[in-house]
């Protein structure tokens, strides 16, 4: 049996079992009640760092699900930061920071990315991040007489 014989089976069955995580946690709740959120945070959410050397998290999040993926006039996006919580059917732990909440309109073009199909929001760290690096971004979107909906995403720093 030669090498690549061997080696090929251990490959395959590692990819199969270690999979992809892509920093997705569930949803959190809201008035949706099929159970799947049409809130999305999505993967290129990151804490990032300023060229002046300040720390904010570049969130995108994904609404094309909700009310028909449109803005209706003052959607409000709320954003909270927590601990991570390992072993923990929903990781979050104490809440750290709640941004002021965001208010925008269907003729918004600062946050609205076409090109992802998504809205972009920089959110300021002006506070101490404390633990081990790991934590969980919670989006709210409001929108008035269409309800709410969120969603939770894992961060690393």
């Amino acid at each position: 049996m030669t090498t690549v014989n061997k080696i090929f089976p251990v490959i395959v069955l590692s990819v199969v079992l270690c999979g992809c995580f892509d920093g997705q946690i569930g949803q959190s709740g809201g008035s949706n009640t099929s159970g799947k959120s049409d809130v999305r945070i999505i993967g290129l959410t990151e804490i990032a760092q300023g060229a002046d050397g300040s720390e904010f998290v570049d969130a995108y999040v994904d609404i094309d699900g909700f009310m028909g993926g449109r803005i209706s006039d003052d959607t409000t996006f709320r954003f909270e930061l927590y601990e991570h919580v390992a072993r923990s059917a929903r990781h979050i732990g104490a809440r750290i920071h709640i941004w002021p909440d965001i208010v925008i309109n269907d003729l918004d073009e600062d946050h609205w990315k076409s090109h992802l199909k998504a809205y972009n929001f920089r959110l300021p760290i002006d506070f101490a991040l404390a633990g081990q690096g790991i934590f969980v971004l919670q989006v709210t979107v409001i929108a008035g007489a269409n309800g709410s909906d969120s969603d939770l995403f894992v961060l690393k720093k």
